[in-house]
């Protein structure tokens, strides 16, 4: 009776006047049979049409080509520096590309006389299946092509960028932190700080200037694990043996040495010691006019002679990395110490970054060609445009200028410039997946970095790769054993994860080797009440560590009152002076509002 009564609505017809009129006792049945008489001839009319027209073969030639275009696109687009959204918009135009091809194949067809519309093809005289057989040709054409790409990236590019897996830069996070207990790697070494033999005491900076870039220098070999220079600075002045120093930090051999400057003279002594019998390797005492040139000279010899004893030879590949000379001028070479030596000092406290700018100028105004300080200039506006947002624009252009002349000068293949780069994607443009790309390539050109490395983990982090971020900052806390910050990285990624058991098992070493690091004392104080629910023990705790403003502290510090459900200590907490500089530094006055809010909610002041 449908069919005969409601023939000229078709399907959609049908089915609405069999759920309408219908009775609740008629029988479905019936329904079924009459919808499937027309869907089915009718799918099967229009499949059939489609292939006809070839428009499944328009539409996978469009995807074999549109990723081809799409990968070749990303590697121009990634070497020319090109920003982010110019790969988003060709990537929108090819995804609105494709429903234009499938409306032009089914409308259309092409002819020996041209393009026609193809309700204006006789049947018989149209050329389809000739078509199909270009587009099948066509087809496997881009196949191979695309087939090749993937060839060229998994067998030469890969071993150069890995950004999108990070493989090569990760390891397993179960893995023991402490160096004490790895098996001592030959290839390793600590440079312990220079001892300070000049008259002046404020030219201290300059001793730890010297040490900085030789260790930066050694950073940059191949296959030799270099100890960073936060773990290595405890030891200044130390009476600890060789042997005991070796042990604590892991390394198979010490470099030690002094520094004196009188006049327009320098004094570099260096000794290299087998950690494990205390035997000297080498020793040598530097004595010449006070350049830079000489300087830079002498940490090259003292480099050569590290790697030929820990490695065995110096390869060419190693000789092309010891750095020249960065400036000529020996007060612009100072002013940057000194600035560097504020920078690495003040950590997060914005307060000392003027005067580190103020060296950073007169470095640049004594010798403007000076590319380190460029790049130390580029990453000092990072830091203060991350504190001060209302300073963003004009510092990234000042910090974008400084980059860029800074490649002019260095190269921008240096491992300096790619990591500055990354710093300013990542703090600028919040271009995480260029920042990664471009570490990485820093890292494979300075694999000793452990700052590198956890720069790497917290871009990871925000791209969502967790265990790629927890493995690289924990292998930063391989090289670098005594610095807390790289462990912090690593426990705050597993707590975002909800990773329980790995992240009590890892604040409870943490807070072992750091019981005085007023973040370790906030992450061990929350563990019983995530993990176990025990707010009284996690109370108990937190009442032990000092207030200060970090992620790590007031994340617990608000979060164990609300559990607690005394509202007004949360109030107090989101008033408090370390809130709100928390707040004020990273821009999230909502997030205290939020907190606020929920409070007066729960004193039920609405």
């Amino acid at each position: 009776m449908a069919q005969s009564k409601y023939p000229q609505t078709g399907i959609i017809g049908i089915v609405l006047w069999g759920v309408k009129l219908a009775p609740a006792s008629s029988k479905p049945r019936k329904i079924r049979r009459a919808t499937c008489h027309y869907i089915g001839p009718v799918t099967l009319s229009l499949f059939n049409e489609l292939k006809r027209r070839n428009v499944f073969r328009v539409g996978i030639a469009y995807v074999v080509a549109a990723w081809v275009i799409l990968q070749v696109a990303d590697l121009v687009l990634e070497n020319i520096g090109a920003p982010i959204w110019v790969m988003q918009t060709l990537m929108l135009a090819v995804g609105l590309g494709f429903v234009v091809a499938l409306v032009i194949a089914w409308a259309y067809e092409m002819t020996p006389e041209g393009v026609k519309r193809e309700r204006d093809v006789v049947r018989d005289d149209s050329v389809t299946h000739h078509t199909a057989k270009k587009l099948d040709i066509i087809t496997i054409g881009l196949v191979v092509v695309a087939i090749g790409l993937l060839v060229t990236d998994r067998l030469l590019l890969r071993k150069i960028d890995n950004a999108s897996s990070g493989q090569t830069l990760v390891i397993p996070a179960e893995v023991p932190v402490n160096p004490a207990d790895e098996i001592r790697d030959n290839h390793s070494i600590a440079v312990l700080p220079f001892a300070h033999r000049s008259a002046e005491a404020d030219d201290l900076f300059f001793t730890d200037g010297i040490h900085d870039d030789l260790l930066t220098q050694l950073a940059k070999i191949q296959d030799v694990k270099v100890t960073s220079r936060t773990s290595v600075m405890q030891y200044r002045d130390t009476a600890k043996s060789i042997p005991q120093i070796a042990q604590e930090l892991g390394v198979a051999k010490i470099l030690e040495g002094g520094v004196q400057r009188a006049g327009k003279r320098i004094r570099i002594n260096a000794q290299l010691v087998d950690g494990a019998t205390d035997e000297h390797l080498w020793a040598e005492t530097f004595d010449r006019e006070m350049t830079v040139e000489n300087l830079f000279e002498i940490q090259s010899e003292i480099t050569s002679h590290i790697v030929s004893a820990v490695k065995g030879e110096l390869t060419p590949e190693d000789q092309a990395r010891l750095v020249r000379a960065p400036t000529r001028n020996l007060e612009a070479y100072e002013a940057f110490l000194r600035a560097r030596s504020i920078m690495r000092e003040s950590s997060n406290e914005i307060s000392r970054y003027p005067e580190a700018e103020s060296h950073v100028l007169e470095a640049l105004e004594l010798d403007p060609d000076f590319g380190q300080a460029l790049l130390l200039s580029a990453r000092l506006h990072g830091y203060v445009a991350w504190f001060y947002s209302e300073q963003r624009a004009d510092r990234r252009a000042l910090a974008n200028d400084a980059l860029e002349r800074a490649g002019e000068l260095l190269g921008t293949d240096q491992p300096e410039w790619l990591s500055a780069r990354g710093s300013f994607l990542y703090r600028f443009e919040q271009d995480y997946a260029g920042a990664l790309k471009v570490q990485v390539k820093a890292h494979a050109a300075m694999p000793g970095d452990a700052d590198i490395l956890t720069d790497l983990a917290l871009i990871q982090r925000r791209l969502g790769l967790f265990e790629e971020a927890i493995s690289n900052a924990l292998e930063a806390a391989r090289l670098d054993p005594v610095s807390v910050g790289h462990m912090l990285t690593a426990i705050g990624t597993l707590q975002q994860l909800r990773e329980w058991p790995r992240y009590e098992a890892l604040v409870d070493d943490g807070y072992a080797r750091f019981p005085r690091s007023p973040e370790m004392s906030a992450y061990h104080a929350i563990v019983p009440s995530l993990t176990r629910g025990d707010l009284v023990e996690s109370r108990r705790r937190f009442s032990r560590v000092a207030p200060h403003m970090s992620g790590a502290y007031v994340g617990p510090a608000h979060l164990l009152p609300l559990l607690e459900r005394d509202f007004e200590e949360v109030i107090r907490v989101v008033e408090s002076p370390e809130m709100t500089g928390f707040v004020e530094a990273f821009g999230i006055p909502h997030w205290a509002t939020l907190k606020k809010a929920y409070a007066l909610r729960g004193l039920g002041d609405n």
